[in-house]
């Protein structure tokens, strides 16, 4: 009579959860490293009126079209040649942007 030997088998659902963490930790990786590609550049313009909070006062490049979103904590903000009038900030004591950079040829 021959007796079956059993080997050790790795359970099924132990390689699944390995594989769902692994997924897991991939997505989570991702979305710290995308976090800054919601950074953006606004440049002031001040085509419209001197109001920070006018988004018609912002581009997305230096002396491009106007009607980008008005600067948020992500944002770097930039007053160079591009914008030719003062700006008045008008927006609340809370609020923040990444950088600000005056250039030499603003106003």
């Amino acid at each position: 009579m021959s007796k079956k030997v059993s080997l050790p088998q790795t359970e099924p659902s132990f390689l699944m959860a390995k594989i769902k963490l692994q997924k897991e930790f991939f997505f989570i990786l991702l979305i710290l490293f995308s976090i800054s590609s919601f950074a953006a550049s606004r440049y002031w313009i001040g085509s419209t009126s001197t109001s920070w909070s006018n988004i018609n006062n912002w581009a997305q490049f230096s002396g491009g079209a106007t009607g980008f979103s008005v600067p948020v904590s992500t944002d770097d903000v930039f007053f160079d040649a591009g914008g030719n009038t003062n700006c008045t900030i008008d927006f609340g004591a809370s609020s923040t942007v990444n950088s600000i950079t005056v250039d030499a040829l603003y106003g």
